[in-house]
């Protein structure tokens, strides 16, 4: 699975424009946020659609299937939620 290209990104351009409302992230380059010093989201696509992988509890990346019903809805709300909680010292 490859990371998602400009073209790609542009079947979901709300996402990334919501996720740039979140103060505490910092998009690195087009599609990638850092938290702090930590890579934090980013896109993927493959011939199933386009996926995001976030590090919501900084360990472990969750991956969200953003072509299924509801998928953008519940990332922004785990991000929401995640970004609710301390960051973990590495």
């Amino acid at each position: 699975m490859k990371h998602a290209t400009p073209s790609a990104l542009q079947q979901i351009t709300e996402l990334p424009l919501a996720l740039r409302s979140f103060g505490e992230l910092r998009e690195t380059k087009t599609g990638t946020f850092y938290r702090g010093r930590s890579a934090f989201l980013h896109f993927h696509e493959a011939p199933a659609g386009l996926f995001a992988d976030a590090q919501l509890d900084g360990r472990e990346f969750t991956r969200f299937g953003l072509s299924e019903l509801n998928g953008k809805a519940k990332l922004l709300e785990a991000v929401s939620n995640a970004l609710e909680l301390p960051t973990r010292p590495r």
